[in-house]
């Protein structure tokens, strides 16, 4: 895949996070500030709830404050991987990186 066609690709999938995040409103934050002890753990994945990648190594997950419909994980050697729950996975290769042999079907490589 051509290196246009996966920043085009990449930056639309930016888009479409960004805008999943911008959705709320003021007003609804503001009532559910009662709940906030227990959503606060939401950006806290562990290695044990990051998805298992043959031949990478998890290091951390990105800590969300308020985006509730995807999770991003970092894997050793510039590898990361964001599931947008219910939907579909995207495993960011680095430049000079190639994909991991064995990847599942159900994960996109871009």
């Amino acid at each position: 895949m051509g290196i246009v066609k996966r920043m085009t690709l990449f930056l639309a999938l930016m888009l479409c996070l960004s805008l999943m995040t911008a959705c709320g409103s003021t007003a609804s934050q503001d009532s559910n500030a009662g709940t906030a002890s227990s959503a606060g753990s939401a950006g806290t994945e562990t290695a044990a709830e990051a998805p298992e990648i043959e031949g990478l190594t998890f290091e951390s997950a990105l800590k969300l404050e308020r985006a509730t419909g995807y999770s991003v994980y970092h894997y050793e050697g510039g590898y990361d991987l964001i599931d947008i729950h219910d939907q579909q996975r995207f495993l960011l290769v680095p430049e000079d990186g190639n994909a991991p042999g064995g990847l599942a079907e159900h994960i996109i490589d871009l």
